[in-house]
C-alpha cells in the first residue's frame, strides 16, 4: 500500500500532528499570579489517512458492485435477484457520490489508478476481468448462482473495509456510513446466503 499511502500521507501533512496538552497549572499561588495556559494553534485533524484510503478504496468497490447490478435485468427472471440488484444501485450510487464529495472537500483525488496501485491496495472481494467476463455471458439460474456467489463476496469484502474504517479512522460522517455498510450489506449476505440454499 506504499505508494497509495505516500501519496496520501502528502495530502494530509500538517493534519495529522497532534500537540502535546500544556503542563497542568498548580495552586502553589495567588489566583491573580495565574497565567493563561499557551492556546493550541493547530485545529484537531478532521480526518487521517484511513478516512481517505476507506472512500478511494470503497469508490471503486461500490463501482463494482454497480455493474453487476446493471447485469440483472437481461439475464434472469429471479424475482429475488432483480430485487437485490435494485436494492445494492439503490444504496451504492448515492453513497459514491457522498464519498466523491469528502474526498474534494479534502482536495484529493477520488478516481485512483487501480492497475497502478493492484499490489498494495487489498481490494477485498473485487471481482477478477475473466469473472466479470463470465459473469456477464451467463443467464438463467446459473447467472443466478454466479451473481450472487460473486455478492457475496464482493459484499464480505466491504464489511472487512467498513470495520477497518471503525477500528482506525476518526471522520465520524465515514464512521456512520462504515456502520450502513456493514449492517445493510451482512443482512444482504444472510439473504443471498438463503437463496442458494447454504
Amino acid at each position: 500500500m506504499t505508494g497509495l499511502v505516500l501519496g496520501s500521507a502528502l495530502a494530509l501533512s500538517g493534519c495529522a500532528a497532534f500537540q502535546e496538552p500544556p503542563e497542568p497549572i498548580r495552586l502553589t499561588a495567588p489566583p491573580e499570579t495565574f497565567t493563561e495556559p499557551p492556546a493550541t494553534t493547530e485545529p484537531a485533524p478532521e480526518f487521517t489517512i484511513v478516512d481517505s484510503m476507506f472512500s478511494q478504496m470503497m469508490i471503486p468497490h461500490h463501482e463494482q458492485a454497480l455493474e453487476m447490478a446493471a447485469l440483472v435485468p437481461e439475464r434472469t427472471d429471479a424475482p429475488e435477484v432483480l430485487a437485490l440488484a435494485e436494492e445494492v444501485e439503490a444504496a451504492q450510487a448515492p453513497e459514491i457520490e457522498q464519498m466523491r464529495g469528502w474526498l474534494e472537500e479534502w482536495g484529493l483525488e477520488a478516481d485512483i489508478d487501480l492497475e497502478e496501485h493492484e499490489d498494495h491496495l487489498g481490494m477485498e472481494g473485487m471481482l477478477t476481468d475473466e469473472e466479470m467476463a463470465a459473469l456477464a455471458d451467463s443467464s438463467g439460474p446459473e447467472f443466478d448462482r454466479l451473481w450472487l456467489e460473486g455478492m457475496i463476496r464482493h459484499h464480505e469484502g466491504a464489511v472487512v473495509m467498513a470495520e477497518t474504517e471503525l477500528a482506525s479512522g476518526i471522520h465520524e460522517p465515514s464512521r456512520q456510513l462504515a456502520e450502513e455498510i456493514i449492517r445493510t450489506q451482512e443482512a444482504e449476505i444472510t439473504r443471498m446466503r438463503a437463496m442458494l440454499g447454504e
